[in-house]
C-alpha cells in the first residue's frame, strides 16, 4: 500500500493538471472565438451597415416618390432623384464586398423598382397633370368667355 503521503500527492497533481488542461482549454476556445469574431467583423459587419443604408435610402426614396405623387412638389421628385444616385453607389459599394447572388437579385431588384417609378409613374403622373391643366384652362377660358 502506498502512504497517504504519496496519495494525497497524486491526487493533488491530478487536480492541478486537470485545472491546467481546462485553463489551455479555454485560452483555446476564447482565442478560436476572437478570430470567429473578427471574421465576422471584417466580413459581415460593412455588409450589414451596406444593406442598412440602402435599406433607410430605400425608405426615403418610397416616401419621396409618395410625397410627389400626393402633393406635386417638384423637389420632392429632385430628392427622390438624389437618393437614387446615392442607392447606386451604395449598390456598387455592397457589390464590391458580396458577390452573392441573392445581393445581385435584390439589386436588380431595386433597378427595377426605380425605373418603373421613373419611367412609368412619374411620367403617367406629369402627363395627367399637364392633361387635367389644359382641360382646367379650357373650362377657364369658356367661363371667362361666357361672361
Amino acid at each position: 500500500m502506498k502512504s497517504i503521503k504519496a496519495k494525497v500527492l497524486v491526487a493533488f497533481s491530478l487536480i492541478i493538471s486537470l485545472c491546467v488542461i481546462l485553463g489551455a482549454f479555454n485560452i483555446y476556445s476564447s482565442n478560436k472565438s476572437l478570430v470567429y469574431s473578427r471574421g465576422i467583423i471584417e466580413r459581415e459587419l460593412p455588409l450589414l451597415i451596406q444593406d442598412e443604408k440602402l435599406l433607410y435610402n430605400l425608405a426615403q426614396r418610397t416616401a419621396f416618390a409618395r410625397a410627389y405623387i400626393l402633393y406635386g412638389d417638384e423637389s420632392y421628385k429632385e430628392r427622390f432623384l438624389q437618393y437614387t444616385e446615392e442607392s447606386q453607389v451604395i449598390q456598387e459599394e455592397l457589390l464590391a464586398l458580396s458577390d452573392s447572388d441573392k445581393a445581385k437579385g435584390l439589386i436588380e431588384k431595386s433597378v427595377d423598382w426605380r425605373t418603373m417609378i421613373v419611367e412609368r409613374v412619374f411620367t403617367q403622373y406629369e402627363n395627367e397633370m399637364k392633361n387635367a391643366l389644359k382641360k382646367y384652362s379650357k373650362m377657364k377660358w369658356r367661363q371667362s368667355a361666357m361672361k
